[in-house]
């Protein structure tokens, strides 16, 4: 289906309507939060995070405007939102204690840093690969999504979409040196 009969549906009938958008894009918005908070909130509370962003969507629906951004990305910058506030009120609530708290001797914090803008530089050089190649390797490599989802949403056959981002990853480690 759709997104513009997704949309009608939901107009229409908001108990069919939530329930093809949750068929249709759960399995995104749960890769997006559990990608955030995989690390820090048991499988419940990914479960719980997962369905307050399904909520927000619906009662935010009226502020969906489809000449901005498709159905996908705004549910997807919920999703983003709500893992955030997840993940912040997690990490306000840390007690700093040295009984809680162990740094192991080997952790390096210039090695920390260095990942951290290695993988800026990385996000920079996707982004200048262009569309559909960064949009093929954001959703592969950063959504997990599937091949045959990637093709069906960006309109490719499969083959053209492994073929794309084996190309675009060669791209990539040329401009960077090697580093991938």
């Amino acid at each position: 289906m759709d997104e513009k009969a997704l949309l009608t549906l939901f107009a229409n009938d908001k108990s069919k309507g939530m329930e093809q958008v949750l068929k249709t894009y759960t399995g995104f918005v749960f890769a997006i939060v559990r990608g955030r908070l995989g690390e820090i909130c048991t499988s419940s509370e990914i479960e719980d995070c997962v369905n307050d962003v399904f909520i927000r969507f619906a009662e935010s629906l009226e502020k969906f405007d489809p000449d901005r951004a498709s159905l996908k990305t705004y549910l997807g910058v919920i999703a983003r939102n709500c893992a955030a506030n997840i993940a912040r009120n997690r990490l306000s609530t840390v007690s700093i204690d040295d009984d809680l708290i162990e740094i192991p001797d080997d952790y390096d914090l210039e090695d920390e840093i260095a990942k951290k803008e290695l993988a800026k530089t990385v996000i920079e050089q996707i982004k200048l690969l262009g569309s559909p190649d960064s949009d093929i390797l954001f959703r592969k490599y950063y959504l997990g999504e599937s091949t045959k989802q990637i093709a069906a949403e960006l309109k490719l056959s499969p083959s053209n979409v492994d073929v794309r981002a084996h190309r675009a990853m060669e791209k990539l480690r040329k401009k960077l040196g090697g580093m991938l």
